[in-house]
């Protein structure tokens, strides 16, 4: 991808400042109010629990929704976060933030989790650690590891590696802030979010009918009233114009003679009628 190989920090703070607007581009009316709730108040009540944090039964339900709504929707996965015991849940997930800063082994652990693979479980450890552990998108894995496939709790230590590394090249962002791995992760998904979005609205543009008043006018100018023009643009069968006179000229002939030899007989009876009441 083009950012990935970008350096230009410039770039990559415009990338992640579109992030908001590449969310509401996807039309998904819950996303906006999850993404808030992942980036900001998870993250915030999190660090408050300190070393020995956790997340919750209906904290884990709403990192999965999360996740399914901002990329593909696999239902079982919500189902199988909503079945799971709340006590499973907590000691789990406290075991793999107290794993860290170790990534792969703290993906391995809340991977025990039925229906938690590597990719839903960094975006449990991003919460908890946005500055060592990113989000396994597929975005991210694509930039970074060029297009692999292979989510497990081995790609997700190298994707996070990558990821870290990029930071670092970067440095800060105009504000003085340091940029992190997961900064890196949402600037990558934005871009890509933007071109899938750019495609969609070019496509809907070829798509749209051109000249549709020029079209209109020539359709005035055809045969008629234009009425075939449109009959067959709408599918239906065009409109048949006045019918001919297909009589021919001899029996057209014959025709007129036997109008002239019955107005004959009628003014020979209306002479007798007179003759006689005289």
């Amino acid at each position: 991808m083009a950012l990935y190989e970008s350096s230009d920090s410039a770039l990559w703070e415009a990338a992640l400042d579109e992030y908001p607007a590449r969310l509401q581009g996807l039309g998904k009316e819950r996303l906006v109010d999850l993404d808030d709730f992942y980036r900001v108040e998870l993250v915030k009540t999190l660090k408050e629990r300190g070393n020995a944090g956790y997340v919750t039964k209906d904290e884990l339900v709403k990192i999965v929704d999360w996740k399914l709504t901002r990329g593909k929707w696999r239902p079982r996965l919500l189902g199988y976060a909503k079945d799971a015991a709340e006590t499973d849940i907590i000691e789990t997930s406290k075991r793999a933030f107290a794993a860290l800063p170790d990534v792969q082994s703290a993906i391995k652990i809340l991977s025990e989790l039925k229906g938690i693979g590597p990719a839903t479980a960094s975006a449990v450890l991003a919460a908890h650690s946005p500055n060592l552990a990113p989000f396994m998108s597929d975005e991210a894995l694509a930039a970074a590891l060029k297009g692999t496939k292979d989510y497990t709790p081995k790609k997700y230590a190298e994707l996070a590696e990558a990821l870290t590394a990029k930071a670092k090249d970067l440095g800060c962002k105009s504000t003085g802030e340091p940029w992190t791995p997961s900064d890196v992760e949402r600037a990558i998904w934005s871009d890509d979010a933007k071109g899938r979005q750019k495609g969609v609205s070019k496509t809907a543009s070829k798509a749209a009918p051109k000249g549709a008043a020029k079209g209109d006018a020539k359709s005035q100018r055809g045969k008629g009233s234009g009425g075939a023009t449109d009959a067959k643009a709408a599918g239906l069968p065009a409109a048949k114009g006045p019918e001919k006179d297909t009589t021919s000229g001899s029996a057209a002939a014959d025709l007129t003679k036997g109008s002239s030899k019955r107005k004959a007989v009628s003014r020979e009876r209306l002479a007798r009628n007179v003759k006689s009441k005289s």
